[in-house]
Order: structure tokens, then C-alpha cells, then sequence
């Protein structure tokens, strides 16, 4: 739907890559839709494509109504891979 909402707009999606402490599953992370989530020890890094400001508001918004700590968020090309280990 984001994508259709794009297209329609003329705005160019950008993939966020979001670092959160713990475990999250990717059963627990569907109401974020299409966010690709991937284990990093006892870390997490959700990828998710942000077409505006909304949406990245909204996504953070619920992940801390739902507990979750962030430790980073940046647009993926500008993510830095130090970011995610057992010092971040």
C-alpha cells in the first residue's frame, strides 16, 4: 500500500534500517507492514520502507507503545554496520 501511495505522490520510498534492543519476532512485527526483521545476538534490526515522515513516526511510535528500545535509526544506505554488536 505504501508503494501505491508512493507512486501516486512522487515520493521515493527510503528503507530505514531501525536497531532495537532484544529479541522481536517477525510474527510480532506484522502490524509494521513489510518490515524485514533479522536477529543480531541480543539485538534486533528491523528494515522497513518509510515513504514520510508519518510513517516513520507511526512505525517508532508503536515500537516504544509496544517496550521496545531503540538504539538507531537511519536511512539504510547511510546505516553504519558498527552500530549493531555487544557495545552499541
Amino acid at each position: 500500500m505504501d508503494s501505491e501511495f508512493a507512486k501516486r505522490s512522487g515520493r521515493v520510498p527510503v528503507t530505514y534500517r531501525i536497531v532495537v534492543r532484544g529479541e522481536v519476532t517477525k510474527r510480532f512485527a506484522e502490524p509494521l507492514e513489510g518490515v524485514v526483521v533479522e536477529s543480531a545476538g541480543d539485538q534486533s534490526i528491523l528494515s522497513v520502507e518509510i515513504v514520510d515522515q508519518a510513517k516513520l513516526q507511526g512505525t517508532l511510535g508503536w515500537l516504544y507503545d509496544h517496550g521496545i528500545d531503540l538504539l538507531s535509526v537511519n536511512p539504510a544506505e547511510a546505516a553504519n554496520p558498527d552500530d549493531v554488536g555487544p557495545d552499541a
